[in-house]
């Protein structure tokens, strides 16, 4: 977005005096339904944010994030978001009477057919015309077909009385949802989904209903077994999938030794039954209370030997599965009319083309050097019907590296799948930390909140030292779940640093009239502001109110990513209030390295590389480069694996029961109308 603004600074000068005013968000009434599943489609237009969005629609943004993997990242102009129908506010009249009547529209779309809106409902087109007389006249784009009901019955739906159980939560003094979420392990969308008068607010002593998924609680045998250890698998991990703890197992086997190598592969390893077991390491009510102290670094148990290249452990050949959601089935309803030009981002089917595209590049690249590998794509969508069973008709349990699935339902299937069989398993775009608790052999791409907050303290001690710094925000319960993680990695970089806790002042709720602050500010060093708030209105005016003390104090604003999305931010007073940035991942485009790969891309493919292209070419680079160094025990040596990609680095961090998270943060400014790298070049670099 800020690229598009600097042209425009440069060649519309004018333009400029112009302010945006907001958008208002219009509600789509076109639905799309996927594997069974409703979704509005939401094209958006200039100005749109995730959040006014997920306003509109009466959605979380948890829901619109988890439903379009990357979306979190930035928005892009004409970018089609999916919306599930299920968790927004209830549609229009008519769409709510037909719903109450077991009836189920249809929006048909340009370039579908008859048989293919057949397919998506599992019924036919003979079906079809018997329930819509007025199709003898042909099928137009804006049509509405009434479908069976029964589709509706027999999809998947979002329901507070399916298969899970649900425990009861009593509402202690001054909680929000967000911390229950967080202590608890859930996500707040379930929260919300589960306890819809949520929207009304906490009240202490409020009993909420809380999930709990059976699939998560592993339980001790009831008789000693005898576990053969595959591979990949360690100590913690096998005592994870019989829910008791290391030291049990350590106890069971006497001369077994822990290490991060691990029992050897093949080996036999008692399990005791439950009577003898000890309570496993974690539990929902001894769980730690973040997830920084979950992820504490863990020491390297003496005895072990150094991740060193070892020829003799690498493989002639490595298998991996891409699991991506393709949509294969709706195939057959893209337009091939030759007169319309497609619009990709219309159509599901190319949404993560382009990162399967950047990791065959990496791929190529690596095969270039000596790598062979056998890599199996498959189409894996939110539909979790089956889907163990394709697993196994697949192949799969052979493979020695599994990417995806993307959709968290999917991803737990395959969690467990990996997990049985001893297969480290990649999700490349998750925001959600609990995915990694108590799965050892599941590696977390993006960073969690705390890692994030953590990285950002880090940079600004290390880089500013001897700033101010002011935390700035408004109290709504996402600023506060942001302010504590990033109140918890300032105060440890403090420690670390020697400094005390007066070295920075939360205003947070102060608003923005400078009366209350202007005093704490300073004269003779920049003055950094974090301002952990996607609030458009909130934001512009704390902005303006610093642009108009430039002439006494230097200031830089630390902002979120979403800001990106913003129209009604004025582009001098972002340059003149020296604004930083962080984002999971980000390209700079003036580096050799990426202008090669946006030449090599567009050979490849025609096109432009989107950030998915840079993402799955730097994934696949790293995991598939540890794979040729280390070999077939290559995810025991990720934690020392550095690598610097295009759009990220990666350097792991976690274990002791629990997976891997990138720890990584990208921290960009902008400098004379262009974003360059904060931490290369940092205010005052020449």
């Amino acid at each position: 977005m800020f690229k598009h603004c600097i042209l425009l600074f440069l060649f519309i000068l004018p333009s400029l005096a112009l302010r945006a005013q907001p958008v208002e968000v219009v509600r789509s009434k076109e639905l799309l339904t996927l594997q069974g599943i409703s979704y509005f489609q939401h094209k958006v237009e200039k100005g749109q944010t995730l959040y006014s969005i997920s306003r509109a629609y009466g959605a979380s943004m948890e829901a619109i994030v988890e439903a379009n993997p990357g979306s979190d990242a930035g928005l892009k102009l004409g970018q089609v978001l999916l919306i599930p129908a299920g968790r927004a506010q209830a549609a229009p009249a008519e769409a709510s009477a037909a719903a109450a009547e077991g009836r189920i529209y249809h929006l048909v779309r340009q370039g579908e057919t008859l048989y293919g809106i057949a397919r998506i409902y599992n019924t036919s087109a003979e079906v079809l015309q018997g329930l819509n007389p007025g199709l003898s006249q042909g099928l137009h784009p804006g049509d509405r077909l009434l479908v069976p009901g029964a589709a509706a019955e027999a999809s998947p739906s979002i329901s507070a009385e399916g298969p899970r159980q649900y425990s009861l939560y009593t509402v202690r003094k001054a909680e929000t949802v967000y911390g229950i979420a967080e202590r608890l392990g859930v996500t707040v969308d379930d929260l919300y989904l589960l306890n819809p008068s949520l929207s009304q607010g906490l009240e202490e002593g409020m009993q909420i209903r809380v999930p709990v998924l059976p699939a998560q609680t592993a339980m001790p045998p009831q008789g000693p077994v005898k576990h053969k250890v595959r591979k990949g698998e360690d100590l913690a991990s096998i005592a994870a999938q019989y829910g008791i703890s290391v030291e049990t197992l350590l106890a069971a086997n006497p001369g077994l030794e822990q290490g991060l190598s691990g029992p050897a592969r093949g080996s036999e390893l008692v399990i005791p039954s439950a009577k003898d077991a000890a309570p496993a390491e974690l539990s929902m009510q001894e769980s730690p209370r973040t997830m920084a102290e979950a992820f504490q670094p863990q020491p390297v148990p003496s005895g072990k030997a150094p991740c060193t290249p070892d020829a003799h452990n690498l493989l002639p050949t490595y298998r991996v599965a891409l699991l991506l959601p393709f949509y294969a089935a709706a195939g057959d309803t893209i337009s091939t009319d030759p007169v319309h030009a497609v619009n990709p981002s219309e159509y599901p089917s190319f949404r993560f083309i382009q990162f399967y595209e950047g990791l065959l590049m990496a791929l190529d690249t690596l095969e270039k050097e000596g790598l062979r590998m056998d890599l199996k794509v498959m189409d894996v969508t939110e539909d979790t019907l089956g889907l163990e069973q394709s697993l196994r008709r697949e192949g799969l349990e052979n493979m020695d590296l599994i990417i995806g699935p993307l959709y968290s339902g999917s991803f737990q299937v395959v969690s467990r799948f990996a997990a049985h069989y001893g297969i480290p398993l990649v999700n490349p775009f998750t925001n959600r930390d609990e995915v990694v608790l108590g799965r050892p052999h599941v590696f977390k791409a993006y960073p969690s909140e705390d890692d994030r907050m953590g990285g950002l303290a880090d940079f600004l001690l290390d880089t500013y030292p001897g700033a101010p710094v002011f935390l700035a925000g408004k109290e709504t319960d996402r600023e506060k779940h942001l302010r504590r993680a990033f109140n918890r990695g300032i105060r440890q970089s403090l420690q670390a640093h020697g400094l005390d806790s007066t070295a920075w002042t939360d205003l947070s709720g102060a608003g923005v009239n400078p009366a209350g602050w202007s005093g704490k500010l300073s004269s003779v060093r920049p003055n950094v502001f974090v301002t952990l708030s996607s609030d458009q209105v909130y934001v512009s005016n704390l902005l303006r109110k610093l642009h108009a003390l430039r002439g006494q104090y230097q200031f830089i604003v630390i902002g979120l990513p979403s800001w990106e999305g913003f129209s009604a931010l004025d582009p001098d007073y972002l340059i003149g209030l020296n604004l930083h940035l962080y984002a999971n991942s980000w390209v700079d485009y003036s580096d050799p390295a990426s202008v090669r790969f946006v030449e090599r891309f567009r050979k490849a493919y025609q096109a432009e590389p989107d950030a998915y292209a840079f993402q799955g070419y730097d994934l696949a680079r790293f995991f598939f480069s540890a794979m040729m160094r280390y070999g077939e025990d290559f995810s025991q040596c990720l934690r020392e694996y550095p690598f610097e990609g295009l759009q990220t680095h990666y350097r792991f961090r976690g274990g002791s029961g629990n997976g891997y998270m990138n720890s990584w943060l990208n921290i960009y400014r902008l400098d004379n109308y262009r974003e360059v790298d904060a931490r290369q070049f940092p205010l005052g670099t020449p």
